[in-house]
């Protein structure tokens, strides 16, 4: 979030009195794709493999240049990015935090207070790998799956990250039946209940009315 030297978020006075004071960072990324076995098939073949974004990186792109503008970042959320091996990302974020705390610079803390980490709730495994980041991780408070499809791939708002999903089971909001959610995802969004996560939708405007069946 810094461009030679000087930060994109530059603030008049006048602007800075409307700005709030605190701020919590509800979505951000950490990646190695170099040292990262989990980070080596699928994202690595996005973005390249050797590609890192660190705590450091974050301290200076976010926290600093939120500093700079008055405003106190208290706390962020680190959501998965679309790792081969959700549970092995959510203990490399958590060792990242302790490594931080670690350090005892009190004026680089660990930001994250929580994870939501990747799981497909479409997998024959999906309960073990909750019940496994559940028994596991102790901020992991829900998981995502990218579920963007609308039928025409890399020409609409269908996501790249639907070329995980089996043939045929591309879209997991209308696969099934009558274009209904797919049983598979069905079944294991279930068990997001028991272990008291959430689930960070993120599916294309055609498939709302399906996801809206979920919460039924």
């Amino acid at each position: 979030m810094s461009q030679h030297g000087n930060s994109i978020l530059e603030v008049s006075p006048m602007r800075s009195r409307s700005l709030p004071t605190q701020f919590v960072d509800a979505h951000h990324h950490f990646l190695d794709t170099k040292q990262n076995s989990f980070q080596q098939r699928f994202l690595a073949s996005l973005v390249g493999n050797d590609v890192a974004y660190l705590p450091q990186d974050y301290e200076r792109d976010v926290v600093t240049t939120l500093k700079h503008a008055g405003i106190n970042l208290v706390s962020s959320v680190h959501v998965e990015c679309m790792p081969d091996d959700g549970y092995d990302e959510a203990c490399w974020i958590e060792l990242l935090c302790q490594a931080d705390v670690n350090k005892q610079h009190q004026s680089n803390p660990c930001t994250i207070a929580a994870i939501v980490a990747s799981c497909d709730l479409a997998s024959p495994n999906a309960y073990d790998e909750l019940r496994k980041l559940h028994s596991n991780s102790k901020l992991v408070r829900g998981v995502r799956w990218i579920l963007d499809y609308t039928g025409t791939p890399y020409e609409s708002a269908t996501h790249v990250a639907t070329t995980r999903h089996a043939p045929g089971m591309e879209d997991y909001l209308r696969g099934g039946p009558n274009e209904s959610v797919l049983p598979e995802f069905e079944r294991g969004f279930a068990f997001l209940e028991e272990f008291g996560y959430t689930f960070d939708l993120q599916c294309a405007p055609e498939q709302l009315s399906s996801a809206a069946e979920l919460f039924r």
